[in-house]
């Protein structure tokens, strides 16, 4: 796996860790933004300064198993009064102002709406959902609570599941380097024969990932 290139150095480990950090940075002055405008709009009490959003990561990145130069799946939550039409609208325009962002293409019309753009060269998909919650320092770093999902609305459950689901693969494997390692080179093995994706009609990431996690239980 050296040898063909599929681990990424530090430099760009960190390349990617820093774009997170300013990503979130973005995010989050968009929600106090949003925050202020639905008070006054609303006549709500809302704790403006305590309002702030949350990137957490999910997929082949979280896992450990992505490759150089291979995208990043991303979540962006926030609380329950910044709704979503204004993750494609005003946090959409602030993207764009960015100088360090380009390429950006929204898909709001998606089975799950997502932006996808060029972070400094890192390549993010960004989904979004609101939480039923007034802060988010309510939940936990998971989003593993059941309950939390009957206050959400289609587009947001679909939208977390694949943290969920990533979070719940790590939590049963308890030998996390020999599944990185086999399900990267599983994922390797799979493209190089061209038997990789389901938009393809084979299987893709997610079910490479849970037969591996299956047969790390054994």
């Amino acid at each position: 796996m050296t040898k063909e290139n599929l681990y990424e150095d530090e430099e760009n480990s960190r390349k990617r860790e820093n774009v997170l950090k300013e990503l979130e940075k973005i995010v989050n002055v968009w929600v106090k933004e949003a925050s202020k405008d639905a008070k006054n709009s609303s006549h709500h009490e809302i704790d403006v300064d305590n309002c702030q959003a949350k990137i957490f990561t999910f997929g082949s990145y979280k896992l450990g198993v992505h490759s150089p130069g291979s995208d990043i799946d991303a979540l962006c939550v926030a609380p329950k009064h910044i709704d979503r039409s204004l993750f494609f609208d005003s946090l959409l325009n602030n993207l764009k102002s960015n100088k360090q962002i380009e390429e950006i293409n929204p898909i709001q019309d998606a089975l799950v709406p997502i932006i996808k753009m060029k972070f400094d060269s890192v390549e993010i998909d960004l989904l979004y959902a609101k939480l039923p919650v007034n802060s988010i320092s309510e939940i936990n770093d998971r989003l593993d609570d059941d309950e939390m999902l009957f206050g959400m609305n289609k587009e947001c459950i679909l939208s977390i599941n694949g943290k969920r689901n990533t979070d719940k693969i790590l939590s049963i494997i308890h030998n996390q380097v020999t599944f990185r390692k086999v399900l990267k080179l599983i994922k390797f093995w799979a493209k190089r024969r061209g038997i990789y994706g389901s938009i393809f009609g084979f299987l893709g990431g997610v079910s490479w990932t849970i037969l591996v996690a299956r047969i790390c239980l054994f």
